[in-house]
């Protein structure tokens, strides 16, 4: 299968011709990394369904995006984060959660204080690649954690995802397990 990203914006409200454009960059992006950028309809009824399960905004809470994409099939959930100023963006930054590790691979600064809509989709373009390039090519395994104490949380490097038994992919390299 060819994985699926869907994006996002911080804060949502974010201009719609502005979000068009940044969309047909990250679309462009993800083909380039052998990817698809899940479409705006699907990912607009993805989230009307977790927002009426109670959740606020879906850009800031980890739960959500992993709800996110599971309703579509994604493997990462792209936040474009951004502040718009007349015909200028500024604190224009990416950030991708991989969704089967639960892990964010990075949040890439575009480095413009004040940046035109095709300066913003130049760097939009590149630090999604650079994002989903850092995400395919890091090792991953799996992580198995048992106990004597049935039903006890499983809390991997600060966050709680699940209970023992517990398999999960993950990242290879060193984790803090409690």
């Amino acid at each position: 299968l060819t994985p699926a990203v869907i994006l996002l914006f911080e804060p949502p409200t974010l201009d719609e011709g502005v979000q068009a454009q940044l969309m047909a960059a990250v679309a462009q992006a993800a083909q380039q990394e052998r990817s698809f950028l899940v479409d705006r309809e699907q990912t607009s009824l993805a989230l009307s369904k977790t927002r009426a399960s109670g959740r606020g905004v879906c850009a800031a809470d980890l739960q959500c995006q992993e709800s996110l994409a599971q309703q579509v099939d994604a493997t990462a959930v792209l936040i474009i984060k951004a502040a718009a100023a007349e015909s200028r963006l500024s604190k224009l930054a990416v950030q991708l959660l991989d969704i089967p590790t639960g892990v964010v691979v990075g949040e890439e600064d575009a480095g413009c204080s004040a940046c035109s809509l095709s300066e913003a989709r130049a760097a939009i373009l590149r630090l999604t690649r650079k994002l989903l390039q850092d995400a395919a090519t890091r090792g991953r395994g799996t992580l198995q954690v048992s106990s004597e104490v049935p039903g006890a949380k499983v809390i991997v490097d600060g966050r709680e995802l699940g209970s023992v038994p517990f398999t999960h992919e993950a990242f290879e390299g060193q984790h803090e397990v409690e």
